[in-house]
């Protein structure tokens, strides 16, 4: 227990100084390790390491604040802009954590896992023979998986290979 307290200690000290170093407020400073710490709070009590948060623990985490605060205050806004008040401090800490926030949820089915590799492939594709920026390339790979995913269960192997004009005429109108 003492060695995931002084973790939390470590990792609120991280965030408190990176605030600092990028000029963030006072007011600020204050509230997000505060924030953090019912994070690192609610992954103990689910016996859940920071390194390992997914998208569903954030929204569940969040969930479970929202209730305890309409306990204690019955004039609260709606959950959609309410959990704000948290995102900012949460999703600070998890890239400061993983580098990266949010992270995908890996793929479950056949479909997803060959959906994954040819994004990752246009992606690298992007990358290496286009040369475009990280943002573009976001953009662009969200919109073909978007694209994939619409196609539904045409999408698998035989399906692409069968692929019209007119198919592709939707993903440009997508974007």
């Amino acid at each position: 227990m003492s060695a995931q307290l002084s973790t939390a200690e470590v990792l609120i000290e991280k965030l408190l100084a990176h605030l600092k170093a990028e000029g963030y407020s006072p007011r600020i400073q204050r509230w997000y390790p505060a924030r953090v710490r019912q994070l690192l709070d609610y992954c103990n009590r689910n016996s859940l390491s920071i390194e390992t948060v997914r998208s569903g623990h954030v929204t569940r985490f969040l969930r479970q604040q929202y209730r305890r605060t309409r306990k204690r205050y019955s004039q609260l806004p709606p959950f959609q802009k309410w959990r704000h008040r948290y995102t900012g401090a949460v999703n600070m800490m998890l890239r400061l954590v993983r580098g990266a926030w949010p992270v995908s949820d890996p793929p479950r089915t056949a479909l997803e896992v060959l959906h994954h590799d040819i994004v990752q492939d246009y992606d690298m594709w992007l990358r290496d023979l286009r040369g475009l920026h990280a943002l573009t390339r976001a953009k662009r790979t969200k919109h073909a998986l978007g694209f994939l995913t619409s196609l539904g269960p045409r999408a698998d192997q035989l399906g692409l290979a069968e692929l019209s004009v007119r198919d592709l005429d939707v993903l440009e109108a997508m974007l």
